[in-house]
C-alpha cells in the first residue's frame, strides 16, 4: 500500500512539472502574440522613399579604368535615428560587390586585379517591391564584371526587408524555418519555372539546405552563399540564393557569363507551414494599409558600359549564361582546383 502511494506521488510530481512547463510555453506564446499585435498598432505615417544613384564615369584614380552606377533608396520618416541606420544599410547593400571588387579590395582582390583587370564595370538597379506602414522590401539587381567587360559579365541579386518602426532587418531564417521539406518545395517551384534544371534527390536537397543555411563549406573558399527574399507588389515572395564568386572562383570563370542568383516565386499560403510566427514580420506583412511615396531618381543616368546606346542588360538577355547543370559543372571545376 505504501509503495502504491509513493508511485502515485511521483506521478503527481511528473504531471505537475509537465503542466507547469506547458503553461509556461503557452504563456510565452500568448505574450509574444499580444506583443506583436500591440506593436502593430503603431505605424510609420506618410514617409518618402527617394531613389538616388551613385555614378562614376571613366577615371584615372585607379590603376585601371572604372565605370559603375548604383541605384539605391533613401527613406525619410519622423524617426531620424532609424532613417540614418536604414539609409546607411541600403547604400552599403547597393555597393556590396562594388566595394568588394573595386573600392575596398583586400589583398587577394588586389592580386587578382593586377593579373586580370583592365576595366571594372557595374550597374546596380534597385526596386522597392512592397511597402506599407510597417515594412519595406527592396531588391538590388546587378550586372558586373571582374575581368573581361563583355564576355566575363556576372549577374547577382540581394535584398533587404526592413521593419520601419524599429529599424530591424529580416533575413530569410528570421521569418521561415528552413528544413529539407522547405528546400524540396523551393526546388520543385524553381524546376517548374526553369524546365527542371535540378534533380530532386537527397543529394541536391542536402546541398541546397547547406547553402540556404550558409554552410557551403566545400566551396566557401570560392563562393559567398547568401539566401535572400523580397516581396512583390502582389505580396508574393521571391526567395533565392546568391552564390557570388570570390577571386578563387573568378579565376576559373574568366570569359564566361555567370549567373550568381537563383530564385523562385512562392505564395504566403505555400510558406505557411514554415512561418516563424514569433517575429514581428508576419504581423506587419498581414496588414493591407498602404503608406509611403516612392520618388524616382531625378538625375538618373544610363550606364554606358557598352558605349552610347548600348546596355549590359540587353546584352545579358541576348546571350547564354551559366545556369542549372552548367553551373554545377562550374562548381565541380572550381572544386577540383581547391
Amino acid at each position: 500500500m505504501d509503495e502504491n502511494k509513493n508511485i502515485s506521488a511521483k506521478d503527481r510530481k511528473i504531471l505537475y512539472i509537465s503542466l507547469s512547463v506547458l503553461f509556461a510555453i503557452l504563456l510565452i506564446g500568448t505574450v509574444l502574440i499580444f506583443a506583436n499585435a500591440f506593436s502593430m498598432q503603431k505605424k510609420v505615417g506618410n514617409y518618402t522613399i527617394q531613389l538616388e544613384q551613385y555614378c562614376v564615369e571613366y577615371s584615372e584614380e585607379y590603376d585601371y579604368s572604372d565605370l559603375y552606377t548604383a541605384e539605391y533608396p533613401r527613406i525619410e520618416t519622423l524617426d531620424k535615428d532609424v532613417d540614418e541606420s536604414l539609409n546607411a544599410l541600403m547604400y552599403d547593400t547597393a555597393m556590396d560587390r562594388i566595394n568588394y571588387w573595386h573600392l575596398e579590395p583586400d589583398d587577394s582582390v588586389r592580386a587578382f586585379q593586377e593579373e586580370y583587370f583592365s576595366l571594372f564595370c557595374s550597374d546596380v538597379r534597385c526596386e522597392v517591391g512592397y511597402h506599407n506602414p510597417y515594412l519595406m522590401s527592396i531588391v538590388f539587381r546587378e550586372i558586373y564584371t571582374t575581368d573581361n567587360p563583355v564576355s566575363g559579365a556576372k549577374y547577382t541579386e540581394r535584398a533587404l526587408n526592413m521593419d520601419l518602426l524599429e529599424g530591424e532587418v529580416y533575413e530569410l531564417s528570421d521569418i521561415l524555418y528552413i528544413d529539407e521539406d522547405f528546400v524540396r518545395l523551393w526546388i520543385t517551384s524553381y524546376n517548374e519555372a526553369h524546365s527542371d534544371p535540378f534533380a530532386l534527390n537527397d543529394e541536391t536537397v542536402a546541398t541546397f539546405l547547406a547553402w540556404f543555411q550558409g554552410k557551403g563549406e566545400e566551396l566557401s573558399s570560392f563562393y559567398e552563399f547568401r539566401s535572400y527574399f523580397y516581396i512583390t507588389e502582389d505580396k508574393d515572395f521571391i526567395i533565392g540564393i546568391s552564390i557570388d564568386p570570390n577571386t578563387a572562383a573568378a579565376n576559373y570563370d574568366v570569359y564566361c557569363l555567370h549567373n550568381s542568383a537563383w530564385n523562385t516565386k512562392l505564395t504566403a499560403q505555400q510558406l505557411e507551414p514554415y512561418q516563424n510566427m514569433t517575429t514581428r514580420f508576419w504581423g506587419g506583412y498581414s496588414l493591407t494599409e498602404e503608406a509611403g511615396e516612392i520618388i524616382p531618381c531625378n538625375n538618373w543616368k544610363k550606364n554606358l558600359w557598352f558605349g552610347e546606346g548600348s546596355s549590359a542588360w540587353e546584352y545579358w538577355e541576348a546571350h547564354d549564361y551559366l545556369q542549372g547543370d552548367a553551373f554545377w559543372d562550374a562548381f565541380l571545376h572550381a572544386a577540383s582546383h581547391s
